[in-house]
């Protein structure tokens, strides 16, 4: 009776230790992660940079990326997180452009992945406040599709992002440091590719995620 009721505490007790001390050892790996992606981010900003206010808006915009994706999988637990809720979350305060989604609601972004899934999101978003439809009011139209697992058992993520009612596009268009960000993170983190299509009338992008689980 007693006594075992005692021994169910006791092992609950060293099971709830054990889940926050994994928490805590995550959290711990994250943060380290999150302060060594940080700085590597003021270099590469610094070197984009013309003066000292386009260097602070360059590193608002992805500190607020990083910030993004660091509460969702706080939220989360450190599970993955929803891509489509990530997007969403990721639109700049303050624009007057619109965001049109069609994909999948139910695609996940492993916990591992997510903040260069994020960071991708965040440039092209302000590539498009800068140059792009958002920077006269425009409209953002973002597409998802997944399909197979490839041979490594990563799910395989099609993305599409087309931009219309904006300025004229200057071609031909010279890529800058948030264009060699997108692609540094599409392959390395993302195990992926992506197509940048500049034409007259707007942007018109394909990228590919490969994300490290599949549907269960």
């Amino acid at each position: 009776g007693q006594i075992q009721h005692l021994q169910e505490l006791s092992q609950q007790l060293v099971r709830s230790s054990e889940t926050q001390r994994m928490m805590f050892s995550e959290l711990d790996h994250r943060v380290r992660n999150n302060l060594a992606g940080l700085s590597s981010l003021i270099s590469l900003s610094r070197r984009g940079a013309v003066d000292v206010d386009s260097f602070a808006d360059s590193i608002s915009g992805r500190v607020h990326a990083m910030s993004v994706v660091h509460t969702l999988l706080s939220q989360e637990h450190w599970e993955p997180v929803n891509l489509a809720a990530l997007i969403r979350l990721l639109v700049p305060p303050g624009g007057t452009g619109r965001l049109e989604c069609s994909g999948p609601e139910d695609v996940l972004v492993p916990p591992s992945q997510a903040t260069a899934c994020g960071m991708v999101i965040q440039e092209l978003m302000a590539n498009s406040q800068k140059y792009g439809a958002w920077s006269q009011d425009g409209v953002v139209h973002v597409s998802w599709e997944q399909s197979e697992v490839d041979d490594e058992d990563r799910l395989v993520v099609r993305m599409k992002w087309h931009e219309t009612v904006g300025p004229p596009v200057d071609l031909p268009f010279e890529p800058g440091t948030g264009t060699g960000l997108i692609e540094g993170f599409v392959t390395s983190e993302l195990k992926g590719s992506v197509t940048f299509d500049f034409q007259p009338d707007g942007a018109r992008h394909e990228l590919e995620f490969r994300f490290s689980h599949h549907r269960a």
